[in-house]
């Protein structure tokens, strides 16, 4: 049986249970809204056990939002491996960033999301994907 879920609420408390992902990890987000840019730099699931980043309630989804100007990223990941980020809003991020920027990633699923920038025109994923996956 695995580990409970890491049940977390603002930017502070997700960073944390981040930084203290272990491999089959689930963190699921309380509504509400999440500013800032949070960065996630080798984070490690394995095949079968993901760290998992996830809405709590799906009819509720957390918004993480960014913006306005520069090279900020709604959510930044850099040689995360074997991970999955579900039910979340990601919207507003810098006029030069990206909704989900994946530098030197592996086996990433971004699944049941909405990644929205102002004119949902721009940004590397906007609009709604469901079944997107990342794979390297």
């Amino acid at each position: 049986m695995g580990a409970s879920p890491l049940r977390v609420r603002g930017k502070e408390g997700f960073r944390q249970a981040v930084l203290s992902a272990k491999t089959g990890t689930t963190i699921l987000l309380a509504p509400g809204v999440y500013e800032g840019n949070p960065y996630f730099e080798e984070v490690k699931g394995r095949s079968g056990k993901p760290i998992i980043i996830a809405g709590e309630d799906p009819s509720n989804r957390p918004t993480i939002k960014v913006g306005p100007k520069g090279n900020r990223d709604g959510i930044k990941l850099s040689g995360v491996t074997d991970f999955k980020t579900e039910r979340c809003v990601i919207e507003q991020w810098g006029d030069e960033g990206q909704g989900i920027d994946m530098v030197g990633c592996h086996q990433g699923i971004i699944n049941n999301c909405i990644l929205r920038y102002e004119d949902d025109k721009r940004g590397r994923y906007p609009g709604e994907r469901r079944e997107f996956r990342y794979f390297h």
